[in-house]
Formats: structure tokens, C-alpha cells, sequence
């Protein structure tokens, strides 16, 4: 008798539990209704609870919200849900986010059996239903009949809990739009990750990789937050499982990297150091994860909000001390926080749209172009800083030249009042300068030697004092195995250190260690012999740790007899021979390093190249493209000198030299010469 009053009572008391819950009818239509606050809620502190026991529960809750938030909990979560229909459909219950490892669903209809099911990122995609990675459950619905539908939810990732119902029809292109929308917004992120890793590896700035693996923690984070982690490679899985928290760290970490690179100079160093301070707690937190998730989680979180607070912070300080890049920053860095709020408020102030699951990778992609833009707009003010400083100095230098020029009539003509002697004297050092012209004149190439072996060629030497440190320099050396089959023709063009007196003593003893190394030494390579050029200078005049020696051009032509072929070889210090064949232009390779004293002591390159008949090769210094001039007072540019060359390049030689001298002039116009200036022209 006993046991039988237990029985009822339990029969009861569960009958009571399930009424006290009304059946909610599912509406017929075309998109899905959220239920989230049809649920009663039940909190498992413990986490010892089945399901017998909670359904038992007296302290099942309703809520009010449209989307329940449980935040980030170590306890377990039911839900429970009473469901009737009045027409037969593919009715499916669906959760956003859909970034759960794990939930168990439960269900059973009228009298029969619980049937349980699992979703979420740990079960294959083969266990599904449907191939899609959102948690979708079928739903057992029948017109009449009341199914009752249970949840349990342990997990680490926030609890905010979107449930909706409607039929499979309904659920597909809302995901369809969904992730097409996503998938563009995830390109954006991947151009822009692909554009810098590019810009990374051809300019060398770190600020580049600092941004690539901004987007790279960004996207992995905004797709896995977004139930997007189907989608992920195979290798990361496995990574997200075991320490969820790495991604968002490694995003907080290199946007701050990012920032600090971006705001060099306008952030005051006490705020850099708060900066670096902030990515070691980070990265304490990654080592934290796998041993308390929970923990980690609520971490991540107020750093994720010190990281809005600081970004923003260092933009405002960044922008008011007249940095450029500030505003894209704050307008890149201000969508990805108001997509975050957007959130935040969606159900207690906002309400609810489709855009909630569009938010976050919204404002990530918003965020990775205006952050690129934020860098780019740094580099080309730093570009433009660099030509007015430039532009200023030339200025400067003009005013001073022009100043010393009017003290110097003053001086003079004092000098010329007072005494005779002095310019008498003066004109004693000036014929000196022009007796050192004419020496440094016999020791420039012969040009019955040029005549020679390159018939067809053209100089342009314009010093930009009396003597210069540009020259150009030829020799020919026989063949030692065979003197009458061939020989080979050396010609070098080359910059010394300095222009005028100090340039042409540079230039003597420049031309003095070439011809030791071809004529005495008997070295054949050009690479060689400016091996031995850097070795002699470096012990003659650097050994203090001076920097003086000469960029150039050697260029060594071996002429097969009875042949057409010409062998061309040649090593380049600084300065990129020129070669155009037909009408394509060809900028030869040059080592980046000076004979001479510098970083960077290994051996100079040997180029070779053939030669084919009517091909026009080109050897100059950099006092053409250094020129400044031109309506704005620029430079003339290497492009510039190249584009020159290949318009000319067809006309016969005098023609070119004569064109080519007019262009430097015109360009140049009433302004000084800056540098000393030579191109030879050869054509094959």
C-alpha cells in the first residue's frame, strides 16, 4: 500500500512539474520564431544531474529575455520545452551561436520512448542530420500530439542561447545568406592578410607581419565565435580544442604590437611600457586555458575589454598629437568594438535582427581594411615627410650657397682693394685645380681606345666642379693562353666618394687600384678586381673606419674574332647597368654595397650576359637621377632616366648624347648641379 501511494505521488508530482510549463504552438510560416524565452531553465550546480532527476527538479525557471544569457558558468544548463504543431512539416530546432563543443538534446512525443541527440564541434559532421556545421535538431511534431523537448549545455564558451523552430525551408536561406555573407566578409580579411604577408616580404617592416597575424588570431577567433569552426583547417582543430583561448590572445597581442609599431613616436614610452605589461598577462593566460578554461575565459574577457580601452586610448593620443594613421585606427578599431556592443544589447535594450550573427565578422572586416589603410596612410606620410625634409634642405643649402656667394663678392672685393697678392694667389690655386683637371684627364679612358673596341658609344661627363669624383676608365688585356684568337675589353664607369678635389683624389686612387688589379695583378673577373679595389682602400684610407671608396659599373667584353659574338660579363656596386634589346628595357642586377668599407663584406657579384647586335647597354652614376629641378624642384628619378633611355635608345648615338644633355639642362634649369654626372652609352 505504501509503495503504491510513493508511485503516485511521483507520478504526480512530474505531472505537475510538466503542466506547470504551458505547450507552446509552434506558428506555421516562412521564417523561424525564436522560443528562447519559452524554455524553463534549470541550473545544475553540481553537474551531477540525468536526465530522471531533472525532470524531477523543482526549481526549473522561466526567463524573460528572448535570448537567455548564462554567461560564461561551470554549471550545467537544462532547458525544457513542451511543443505541439497544427501542420506536418520538417520542423528543426536551431541555436545560434554555434559555437558550442558539445549539447545533448532530448526528446520524446506523447508516450513514447526519450530519443537523445548531440551537436555541436566535437561530433562529426557525418553524425548529422543535415551537413551544415549550425546545431540543428529534427524535431518529432505531429499536429495534435505534444512532444517535449529537453536540452543539457556544460560548456566554456558563453551561454547566450538563440534557440528558434521552424521548418528545414525556413532554416536554409537564412543560413545560405548567412554564410555567403560571412564567407565575404572573410575574404576581405584574407586579401587583406595575403596583401600585407606580400608587402612583408618586399619592404621588410614588421609592422606588416604584426598585421598578418593580427587577422590571422582574428579570423581564426571570429570564425570559431561565430559556430564557424567546421570551416577551419583540419590542423587547427585540435589547437581550438586544446586551448581555446590562443586565438584571442594572439589577436590581443598583435594589435598591440600592431599599435605601438603604427604610434612609434606619438605615444609617450610610460604607455608602451603599460602596453607590453598588458601582452605578458595575455600570454600568462594562454598557459592558464588548458588547466582552467573557466577561469581563462572570464580572463580574457576583462583583457578583451583593457584591450577596446587601450586601443582606443593610444588612438586618441596618437591623433591628437598629429599622427595621421589615428583615424583610421579609431574608425577600423571603433567598428569592431561597436559590433561587440551591438551584441552586448541585442534583446535587453536592441532588438533582435539577423544581423546579430553578422555583427562580429562585420566589424572584423571593417576593422582589418581601415586598420591596412592606417598603415599605409603611415608610410606615405612618412614618404612625404621624407621629400619636404629633402626639398627643405635643398632649399637650405641654396640659401647658404647663395649667401656664401654674396659674402664671398664682398670678400673678394675687399681682397682685391687691400691686396693683389691674395688673388694672385687664389689664381695660383685655381690653375692648380685646372693643371689636376688636365692630369685627371689623361688618366679617364683613351679614346683611341674606346674608338677601338666599342666603335659605336657615346659620353656625357659633366663634372660638378673643375675635377670630379665621377670617372670612367678602359683597358684591354690579351688573351694570355691565346693572344691572337682574342682579348678582353675592360670599361668602368664609377661615383668616388665626394665631388671636386676630395671626389678626383678619390678618383686617382680609384683608377691607380684598378689598373694594379687588371694590368699588374693580372686578374681577369670584374668581381675580382673590385675585391681587390674594397681590400687596398679600406687598408690605405679606412682604416680608422672611414667609409670612403666608389660605387660603379666594370664591365669586361670578350671578342671572339671572325665571330659576332660578343661576351659580356660585369659586376655593379650600387649603380644597375641598363640594358634595352628591341624594346624591352632590362635593369641588370647590382650588389647593394659600396667598394669601400661597409656591413655587408662578402664578395662581390659576377653577371654575365650575351650580347646581341644592336642592343644598346647603358653605364651611369647617380648624378643624373639625383638632379633636382623640374616645375616642383624635384628629383629626375631613376624611372625617369630609364623611360629617357628607351625613347632614345633607336635614335643614332649623337642624337642620344645630344638629347640626353638637353633634358639634364632643361631639368635642371636655373638651379645648381648637385653631383657630378657620366653615361656612356654603348650600342653592340
Amino acid at each position: 500500500m505504501t509503495s503504491r501511494l510513493l508511485l503516485l505521488a511521483s507520478l504526480f508530482s512530474s505531472s505537475v512539474i510538466l503542466r506547470a510549463q504551458a505547450i507552446y504552438t509552434v506558428p506555421a510560416g516562412r521564417e523561424p520564431v525564436h522560443v528562447g524565452n519559452k524554455f524553463l531553465y534549470l541550473r545544475d550546480t553540481a553537474r551531477t544531474l540525468t536526465l530522471a532527476e531533472a525532470l524531477k527538479s523543482r526549481d526549473w525557471q522561466p526567463v524573460k529575455n528572448e535570448i537567455p544569457n548564462f554567461d560564461v558558468t561551470k554549471d550545467v544548463i537544462w532547458g525544457k520545452i513542451s511543443l505541439t504543431c497544427t501542420e506536418t512539416g520538417d520542423w528543426y530546432l536551431g541555436l545560434q551561436p554555434s559555437s558550442f563543443n558539445r549539447i545533448m538534446f532530448f526528446q520524446k512525443r506523447g508516450a513514447e520512448q526519450w530519443t537523445e541527440t548531440s551537436m555541436g564541434n566535437t561530433v562529426p559532421l557525418s553524425a548529422k542530420k543535415l551537413p551544415l556545421n549550425e546545431i540543428m535538431v529534427n524535431l518529432d511534431l505531429r499536429p495534435g500530439d505534444t512532444t517535449i523537448l529537453m536540452f543539457r549545455l556544460q560548456d566554456y564558451y558563453p551561454m547566450q542561447l538563440d534557440f528558434s523552430i521552424g521548418k528545414a525551408d525556413s532554416f536554409l536561406g537564412f543560413l545560405q545568406d548567412l554564410n555567403m555573407y560571412n564567407g565575404l566578409c572573410y575574404g576581405v580579411m584574407l586579401m587583406m592578410l595575403i596583401y600585407n604577408f606580400y608587402l612583408f616580404f618586399t619592404q621588410k617592416e614588421r609592422i606588416y607581419i604584426y598585421y598578418v597575424l593580427y587577422i590571422f588570431g582574428n579570423g581564426i577567433f571570429t570564425m570559431v565565435f561565430n559556430g564557424n569552426y567546421m570551416y577551419l583547417p583540419g590542423f587547427l582543430k585540435p589547437v581550438v580544442l586544446f586551448d581555446p583561448i590562443i586565438f584571442p590572445a594572439a589577436f590581443g597581442v598583435f594589435l598591440t604590437l600592431f599599435t605601438i609599431e603604427l604610434f612609434r613616436g606619438f605615444l609617450p614610452g610610460s604607455f608602451v611600457k603599460m602596453l607590453y605589461a598588458f601582452m605578458a598577462v595575455v600570454s600568462f593566460d594562454v598557459v592558464l586555458a588548458p588547466i582552467d578554461i573557466h577561469i581563462a575565459f572570464d580572463v580574457i574577457r576583462i583583457l578583451g575589454l583593457l584591450l577596446g580601452i587601450v586601443s582606443l586610448a593610444a588612438g586618441v593620443i596618437a591623433y591628437r598629437k598629429g599622427s595621421p594613421s589615428a583615424m583610421f585606427f579609431l574608425i577600423g578599431f571603433g567598428a569592431y568594438l561597436g559590433s561587440l556592443i551591438y551584441i552586448i544589447l541585442s534583446g535587453p535594450l536592441l532588438p533582435i535582427t539577423s544581423f546579430n550573427l553578422k555583427a562580429v565578422v562585420t566589424g572584423g572586416a571593417i576593422e582589418s581594411v581601415f586598420l591596412s589603410f592606417a598603415q599605409g596612410d603611415k608610410l606615405k606620410f612618412l614618404q612625404v615627410e621624407k621629400e619636404k625634409a629633402q626639398h627643405e634642405a635643398l632649399v637650405q643649402v641654396q640659401k647658404n650657397e647663395t649667401l656664401i656667394r654674396e659674402q664671398n663678392l664682398v670678400l673678394e672685393h675687399k681682397v682685391r682693394e687691400r691686396t693683389a697678392e691674395l688673388a694672385e694667389k687664389n689664381k695660383e690655386v685655381t690653375d692648380s685645380i685646372h693643371y689636376a683637371k688636365r692630369i685627371q684627364g689623361t688618366l679617364l679612358a683613351d679614346q683611341e681606345l674606346l674608338h677601338k673596341y666599342i666603335p659605336d658609344h657615346f659620353i656625357i661627363f659633366k663634372p660638378k666642379d673643375i675635377v670630379s669624383g665621377d670617372f670612367y676608365w678602359a683597358a684591354y688585356r690579351e688573351n694570355q693562353q691565346n693572344a691572337s684568337d682574342s682579348g678582353t675589353f675592360y670599361l668602368a664607369v664609377c661615383d668616388s666618394t665626394g665631388h671636386g678635389v676630395p671626389g678626383a683624389f678619390m678618383s686617382l686612387l680609384n683608377i691607380s687600384f684598378l689598373n694594379e688589379a687588371v694590368a699588374e695583378k693580372d686578374i681577369a673577373t670584374p668581381s675580382e678586381a673590385f675585391d681587390y679595389v674594397r681590400t687596398h682602400l679600406i687598408n690605405s684610407i679606412s682604416r680608422d673606419g672611414g667609409r670612403d671608396g666608389m660605387d660603379g659599373i666594370l664591365l669586361a667584353m670578350t671578342t671572339e674574332k671572325n665571330t659576332d659574338t660578343i661576351s659580356c660579363s660585369y659586376t655593379a656596386s650600387n649603380n644597375n647597368p641598363v640594358l634595352i634589346s628591341g624594346n624591352e628595357i632590362i635593369l641588370l642586377p647590382a650588389d647593394k654595397m659600396p667598394v669601400g668599407q661597409w656591413e655587408n663584406m662578402s664578395s662581390f657579384t659576377l653577371n654575365k650576359r650575351t650580347l646581341k647586335k644592336g642592343d644598346m647597354l647603358y653605364l651611369f652614376t647617380d648624378g643624373f637621377a639625383d638632379q633636382f629641378g623640374g616645375p616642383e624642384g624635384k628629383k629626375f628619378k631613376n624611372k625617369q632616366l630609364k623611360d629617357k633611355l628607351l625613347a632614345v635608345s633607336q635614335k643614332p648615338l649623337a642624337e642620344q648624347k645630344k638629347e640626353l644633355e638637353d633634358t639634364f639642362e632643361i631639368w635642371k634649369g636655373g638651379l645648381e648641379q648637385v653631383d657630378d654626372v657620366c653615361v656612356i652609352g654603348i650600342r653592340v
